[in-house]
């Protein structure tokens, strides 16, 4: 393997029952993930460190990585393993991808939910006007994605936000369209 895209294939011939997305931006777009994985308990994400890849923002990387998904892991070669392995906590999962095999070296600690605040990242302002429908607040005290987020975090429990953020994702990665480009990539890959 000489490169990450070559990681980036061989990861998603792999992957088998879930919705998939590729450069997947989060954290309001400062961060992007080489895949994710979702289902409607479960959202994974992977960063992939090819050979010739440098890893001196990778703890950074993981760090919203870990705020952002349930699970995470990097996929990388077997010559970066030791830089990676200390770069890394032990929450993140490895996976050594070679040429013809991808190996698990290490499970990803897997979290039952996301915090409000990680949940409401992923709800953009039309879900947020959603939620708020029906409930008596001063329409004109909501006049920003910021104002939105504070009222439908005093007014919905972490369950509830945690549960409605993996269906905004797994929704939209179900679109039609996403499915459709997804289904075609993947049948050119194979």
């Amino acid at each position: 393997m000489q490169y990450a895209d070559e990681a980036k294939l061989a990861l998603l011939n792999q992957a088998e029952g879930t919705v998939i997305g590729t450069e997947v931006h989060f954290l309001d777009g400062r961060y992007r993930a080489d895949i994710v994985t979702a289902s409607r308990k479960r959202l994974c994400a992977i960063e992939i460190k090819g050979p010739k890849d440098d890893l001196r923002r990778l703890a950074r990387q993981l760090n919203g990585y870990r705020q952002s998904f349930l699970e995470v892991y990097i996929a990388t070669t077997a010559g970066h393993l030791d830089e990676a392995r200390a770069l890394i906590p032990r929450s993140v999962g490895i996976l050594i991808v070679s040429r013809n095999e991808i190996e698990l070296l290490r499970q990803s600690q897997i979290r039952r939910r996301f915090t409000k605040e990680e949940s409401l990242s992923w709800l953009k302002t039309d879900d947020l006007r959603q939620l708020l429908r029906g409930k008596s607040i001063q329409r004109e005290l909501l006049k920003d994605i910021i104002e939105l987020r504070s009222a439908v975090k005093r007014l919905f429990t972490v369950e509830q936000l945690s549960t409605l953020a993996l269906k905004r994702f797994y929704v939209n990665a179900e679109n039609p369209l996403i499915m459709t480009i997804y289904k075609c990539c993947s049948s050119q890959i194979a």
